[in-house]
């Protein structure tokens, strides 16, 4: 067999296998017990001034970083609601996207790694391995006829489209069956590993390409929007979660407004 060749079981083998281990994956995902890495990314109990600042504690003893400037930029939102007697809560999509770039640190792919399971750091990975593989495909297609510096340019260019087309389509199936079931789930304790491996995933996409079904870009709801549009935003979801004793979000517990 020809690199050519090999190089096409390969691209063919990722994407089916993709697909095929998606179900396999949101499976052992429900499997998974909830844990308190959540809480790094939501506020425990309801959506208080209180409340907040203990989110803002958690993640600056997890982090080993000082929140001074998000705290009184906090404060301020606060003393702001108090003067104008506007509940609180109308600084939540704020406030959980100025938290949310710091709940993974200065380095975020480097701290969502040291936080994934290894399955899902496949799943990431693997994610990454299917625009790259087809590209790689058509490199080597080229480079049969031609200068190999000359293929990886010019192919790299040629592949780049093709590539991002597919690898959209699968990205795109991993976080909307994510989301959906996370929002099946919303308010029980089994969407909290759901609600922990959407967070991963944004931090290991930078921010960028990942729609989590708490910090959509209101900029653009379309897809193209969504997954190409910079940075998130903290989305209002509109409702309210309490703790997960007993499965149940409903309460003032650990559960909080996400």
């Amino acid at each position: 067999m020809t690199l050519v060749s090999i190089a096409a079981l390969i691209t063919v083998f990722l994407k089916t296998g993709f697909f095929i281990n998606l179900p396999i994956y949101l499976i052992w995902l429900s499997f998974q017990k909830p844990n308190n890495e959540v809480f790094l990314y939501m506020v425990r109990g309801k959506f208080t001034y209180l409340n907040v600042l203990d989110l803002v504690s958690r993640i600056e003893r997890e982090t080993n970083q000082s929140l001074s400037f998000e705290r009184k930029k906090i404060e301020l939102f606060f003393n702001n609601c108090q003067k104008r007697n506007i509940p609180f809560k109308r600084y939540r999509p704020a406030i959980y996207r100025l938290l949310k770039k710091k709940a993974f640190g200065k380095n975020k792919l480097k701290s969502t790694l040291s936080r994934m399971p290894f399955y899902t750091k496949l799943v990431a990975f693997w994610d990454i391995l299917i625009p790259l593989s087809l590209i790689n495909l058509v490199v080597l297609a080229m480079a049969e006829d031609t200068e190999y510096l000359y293929a990886i340019f010019f192919g790299s260019l040629l592949g780049i489209i093709p590539a991002a087309f597919v690898w959209f389509i699968c990205h795109m199936a991993l976080n909307s069956l994510v989301k959906f079931i996370t929002e099946m789930r919303i308010q029980k304790a089994s969407s909290i590993p759901y609600r922990i491996a959407m967070a991963q995933f944004w931090a290991f996409f930078a921010g960028y390409f990942w729609r989590d079904i708490y910090w959509v870009d209101l900029r653009s709801y379309s897809p193209m929007g969504v997954y190409f549009g910079g940075y998130s935003t903290g989305w209002d979801s509109g409702s309210d979660f309490g703790g997960f004793d007993g499965g149940d979000f409903g309460g003032g517990g650990a559960g909080g407004d996400w």
